[in-house]
């Protein structure tokens, strides 16, 4: 059940902001997205051509490819108020009421899990990169890591709202290994959808919230069950 519910969740996340019509909170990270991928092409088209001397399509597309993945590594620190703003609408619309955190403690907390998260990740592939040198493994270890930190910035939203710290939110994931392997699996295959990478963030973000928050109640339901059955 979990396997499946994290799986459909990205899915679940831009169909819920379709049927709401919340695009406007879309518009921000999408802007910015595309900002992103423009400023990294403009740094590496020339860097391609010092540094491996690829010029005309191949260069294009190495600066493109260069451009996307500084756009997908910095772009849930930089996007993270919007997505959270996002994220406390699908709650509001869905319990009829958000955790009284306080939004900016909830995008302080936000951003900053997500520079320790970026830290993590970038020893996580240094690691994977020294694997890959000395036993072609790590190509593997890092497919597992990125879908593993797809999973944190995804319920890094809703758990934040309810005040969980850092090393917490981590604790969750693995306290659910269903939800997170299928919500990594399947964000992981949002992102390839074409243009997808532009929107995936918080379409997917929507959907964590969205998979916690049907945690919740099953965990509520089985606790009042639990009382009814004491009582």
């Amino acid at each position: 059940m979990g396997l499946i519910r994290g799986f459909l969740a990205p899915f679940r996340g831009a169909l819920f902001v379709a049927r709401h019509r919340l695009w406007g909170f879309i518009a921000f990270p999408l802007l910015l997205n595309l900002m992103l991928a423009w400023f990294g092409y403009r740094i590496f088209r020339e860097r391609v051509v010092q540094w491996w001397g690829m010029d005309g399509w191949g260069g294009w597309a190495a600066a493109l490819g260069l451009a996307l993945v500084l756009m997908f590594v910095c772009q849930p620190i930089l996007s993270a108020p919007f997505v959270d703003a996002l994220t406390e609408r699908v709650e509001k619309i869905v319990t009829g009421a958000i955790p009284s955190v306080g939004f900016f403690r909830s995008v302080g907390r936000s951003i900053l899990h997500g520079i320790l998260a970026f830290a993590l990740y970038a020893l996580g592939f240094s690691v994977a990169f020294v694997l890959g040198t000395l036993t072609g493994l790590g190509g593997v270890f890092g497919l597992v890591l990125t879908g593993v930190f797809l999973a944190f910035d995804g319920f890094n939203y809703p758990l934040d709202r309810r005040g969980i710290g850092f090393v917490g939110k981590w604790g969750y994931l693995l306290r659910n290994p269903g939800v997170t392997t299928g919500y990594a699996t399947g964000t992981a295959f949002l992102y390839m959808v074409p243009l997808a990478i532009l929107v995936a963030a918080p379409f997917a973000a929507a959907g964590a919230t969205l998979a916690y928050l049907d945690a919740e109640k099953d965990t509520s339901n089985v606790a009042k069950r639990n009382n009814q059955a004491a009582g």
